[in-house]
């Protein structure tokens, strides 16, 4: 599905200066890291996305950074105005990709320090709808994964991981899944951020195996002798 977007700022529908500009450079830190691991996580996991890296001497990669994060800002303008915004967000679905969530972030985390909260709840609104209708395209693996990202505490886990116990056998690709991301984030520059995000798919591969064993160990007992 292509779309063409003509460039609206987010300044226009709110007090806060979001430019495209400030997101140039690919050391921004919101860039680096995203204040919703789990789509950034799944979304690059699941389609292998190449993270555009900058160099001082290549303006190619400059300026086409600084396109893709205007065609990016344009459809978060877009959502944000949209009347109904699940309709536009399904519309715009192949859209909904890396870099999308990856600037989406940056501008609420913008708006944060900015104590804008109308533009915080309008942005977390639109990335939870967008999350939610980008994921019904995704594998089930990654969608268990972005569950069990999302749940609070054991028992919250443990519940989904009792819905999708089928993708917990010990060749799933769920564990590849897991075992990719971990490594992606260990990799990552180390601040609080990523050492809870790290510390967290740790715990889940720790559950997850420990479920995959009980499942091995049940399905053997019931099998004839």
């Amino acid at each position: 599905m292509s779309s063409s977007f003509a460039f609206c700022p987010i300044a226009k529908f709110s007090s806060t200066n979001f430019s495209t500009d400030s997101l140039a450079s690919c050391s921004s830190p919101g860039l680096r890291s995203s204040p919703f691991p789990l789509q950034w996580c799944a979304q690059r996991i699941s389609t292998r996305f190449r993270i555009l890296k900058c160099t001082a001497s290549s303006k190619e990669r400059v300026d086409s950074a600084r396109k893709l994060q205007r065609s990016k800002t344009d459809l978060l303008a877009q959502l944000i105005k949209a009347e109904n915004t699940v309709e536009f967000a399904k519309e715009h679905v192949e859209s909904l990709d890396q870099e999308f969530f990856m600037i989406a972030s940056t501008y609420l985390s913008m708006a944060k320090k900015e104590g804008n909260a109308e533009v915080v709840n309008r942005i977390e609104t639109i990335l939870k709808t967008a999350m939610q209708e980008r994921e019904k395209i995704l594998r089930p693996e990654i969608q268990l994964l972005n569950q069990l990202l999302r749940d609070k505490g054991t028992s919250d886990r443990k519940r989904t991981m009792d819905q999708f116990q089928e993708y917990l056998t010990s060749d799933s690709y769920f564990f590849q899944l897991l075992n990719r991301m971990t490594l992606d984030v260990e990799n990552q520059r180390k601040d609080v951020e990523q050492m809870k995000l790290l510390a967290q798919l740790r715990t889940i591969g720790k559950e997850a195996k420990e479920v995959s064993r009980a499942l091995k160990q049940a399905a053997k007992k019931s099998s004839p002798a």
